[in-house]
């Protein structure tokens, strides 16, 4: 008689959890040198933050802060987060996102309150202002991404970003009309993810390095033409 032995699966799935010091290390970083802002330079007066526009649908009214208390009550909000991210990492625990989204907004809040004492900052052009230039740096960011996932390290970003923006210009400058600008822009970029290709997948070259000469081959092509 012949006992066979099956393989006993269990359902219950295991959770792995990344322990890392490198948020702790940043947080207490940026967090003693952002002290030293108060401490060296304290600033007088209030920091006004407007948080509506003047054509808006309705008015949120501006909220003033006192510009070095303010600092100093983010340098402690700032610091017991560090405490709690050091305290979590030391139970082999992960750092939970809230925790640095809270870390990075109070800290926001405490600088641009210190560095605009005695003045009003309006929120709304500033946001505004950060999503637009954040806009390009989102979508080679995504790209990125994506060439990671393909297995292409792709470090010539920057050079296709500034020789589509070079391109653009100039062909919807000539041409008066920005869906020429849009076209070159394409066809830049692809000129240049041809040039990391062809040097990487043909002659075997390091994409790293490939994608650092691009970088300042473009760089040092716009910048004398232009």
């Amino acid at each position: 008689m012949t006992v066979t032995a099956e393989p006993v699966v269990s359902d219950e799935q295991r959770r792995v959890t990344v322990v890392s010091w490198k948020a702790p290390v940043i947080f207490a970083i940026f967090t003693v040198l952002f002290a030293l802002l108060p401490l060296l330079a304290p600033r007088e007066g209030e920091t006004t933050f407007r948080l509506s526009a003047g054509e808006a649908f309705f008015t949120v009214p501006d909220v003033v802060l006192p510009a070095t208390a303010t600092a100093w009550i983010a340098v402690v909000l700032l610091a017991a987060a560090t405490v709690f991210a050091v305290i979590r990492v030391r139970a082999r625990r992960g750092i939970p996102l809230w925790l640095v989204i809270v870390w990075v907004a109070v800290l926001m809040i405490g600088f641009l309150a210190w560095a605009a004492a005695g003045s009003t900052l309006p929120m709304i052009g500033l946001l505004g202002g950060a999503l637009a230039l954040a806009t390009p740096l989102i979508f080679g960011a995504l790209g990125g991404v994506i060439g990671e996932r393909a297995g292409v390290v792709n470090i010539a970003i920057e050079a296709q970003l500034l020789a589509g923006a070079f391109s653009a210009a100039v062909a919807a400058s000539l041409a008066g009309t920005p869906w020429a600008g849009l076209v070159a822009a394409m066809v830049a970029g692809m000129l240049v993810a041809l040039v990391l290709g062809v040097f990487t997948i043909t002659y075997f070259v390091d994409q790293v390095i490939v994608g650092v000469v691009l970088n300042v081959l473009v760089i040092g092509l716009t910048t004398f033409l232009f």
